[in-house]
């Protein structure tokens, strides 16, 4: 079985997050990052509508057709030198 992958638009940011939260909701990370199972969902959905938001716009995120997977890409900064947070 095959699927189509495409690139992710901004007007796919809604989707995509909600897949996230879905995938990551029972994940023994977030669980420990956010004991409380009824906020989880709520927090892991704003920080990564965020993120995906951002991904879009200067990365780029795959999505499968069928809408059964994504893949958040970034890019980053060959200087890394120049955003040096402290020393």
């Amino acid at each position: 079985m095959t699927t189509s992958v495409r690139r992710a638009r901004p007007a796919d940011v809604p989707d995509v997050t909600a897949l996230l939260v879905d995938a990551l909701s029972r994940d023994p990370v977030a669980e420990w990052l956010v004991p409380d199972a009824d906020n989880r969902p709520d927090v892991l959905h704003r920080l990564l509508a965020v993120d995906v938001d951002h991904a879009i716009e200067t990365g780029h995120v795959d999505v499968a057709g069928d809408w059964s997977a994504v893949a958040v890409w970034r890019r980053h900064d060959l200087d890394a030198q120049q955003w040096t947070l402290g020393d």
